[in-house]
């Protein structure tokens, strides 16, 4: 190519162009992006290089190509330790006796008081119930506190607090009244 491109025009380097800008985007174009396509242009491809035998890049026409190398796969993120709660009392039992409610025998709530009994983690709970995480644990507050009932958790296992004289669940049969039901979990 016979252009001097460090004095040549933008419409002489469009012209050089094996596909010219249209106008409106050669205004748009810095001349050095210009300068750069023609030089792009220019320079031989890997498969002249290839078949030049006698091209000054230094390329030997008859070498195999270089593998491409297989990229490294990312490395795993490290796994999550669980988070670790620490032990207390999470609802308070009732300390007047007025304020027990027995359990009806048979319903969920009476499933969880029962698991509390003898300790259950979230998931057990989630397993006696059908409930969802949130749903369990928010039973435990608001359930246990409705029945007068405490909840402590100590190393991730929940249990049942009585309040002060009641021995046992206050669970309350079809034909059975309050007062008796308080009274048989008294004894």
């Amino acid at each position: 190519m016979n252009l001097d491109l460090e004095t040549a025009s933008k419409a002489d380097m469009n012209a050089a162009l094996a596909t010219p800008l249209s106008a409106s985007a050669l205004k748009k174009v810095a001349r050095e992006k210009l300068v750069a396509m023609v030089l792009a242009q220019d320079a031989p491809t890997p498969d002249q290089m290839r078949r030049d035998e006698s091209n000054h890049w230094g390329v030997d026409p008859d070498a195999e190509p270089e593998p491409t190398p297989k990229p490294t796969p990312a490395p795993k993120p490290a796994p999550k330790t669980p988070r670790v709660l620490d032990d207390r009392i999470v609802q308070q039992p009732a300390t007047d006796l007025k304020h027990v409610k027995p359990i009806n025998e048979g319903t969920k709530k009476h499933l969880i008081a029962q698991a509390l009994l003898i300790g259950a983690t979230v998931e057990k709970l989630q397993e006696v119930t059908g409930w969802n995480r949130a749903t369990a644990l928010s039973s435990l507050t608001v359930d246990m506190k409705a029945s007068g009932l405490g909840v402590e958790r100590k190393a991730g296992v929940y249990y049942l607090i009585m309040p002060a004289g009641v021995k046992t669940i206050p669970v309350r049969a079809k034909d059975q009244t309050r007062e008796a039901a308080l009274v048989a979990a008294c004894k």
